[in-house]
């Protein structure tokens, strides 16, 4: 009987734990443009969770380490925030590199994660 009960008492309580759990998901869709031979990004971030993300720090780069960009206090579940940034020179070599980006942030009860995204950037077309 005492381990009937207890065993109904344990999933009681992880299901109601699991309940209460939440999710970040950031996506990010970054887009660089070449201008006087800086590179500007621009970067959309949203949370696809259900949770709000706090302290999210972006940064960006050809190399490491990364430039870092305008850091947002909370993104909240559903929200969207767009962020500019020049991330450095662009290279001396003409070609495709990429840019790498991450987004540092923390979860509500302060443990720390990071999404991470790169893309493709043509800074110019080698000439033969």
């Amino acid at each position: 009987m005492f381990s009937k009960v207890m065993a109904a008492l344990i999933v009681a309580l992880l299901s109601v734990s699991a309940s209460l759990a939440g999710s970040i998901g950031l996506e990010m869709t970054p887009v660089a443009t070449l201008a006087k031979g800086r590179i500007q990004l621009t970067l959309k971030i949203r949370n696809v969770g259900d949770e709000a993300a706090l302290s999210v720090h972006p940064e960006a780069g050809l190399a490491m380490p990364l430039i870092a960009g305008p850091a947002q206090k909370r993104l909240g579940a559903g929200e969207i925030c767009s962020l500019a940034w020049n991330i450095g020179a662009a290279p001396p070599i003409p070609g495709m590199h990429t840019v790498m980006i991450r987004a540092r942030y923390t979860d509500l009860r302060g443990y720390p994660f990071s999404a991470v995204a790169c893309m493709p950037m043509i800074t110019d077309i080698p000439t033969a």
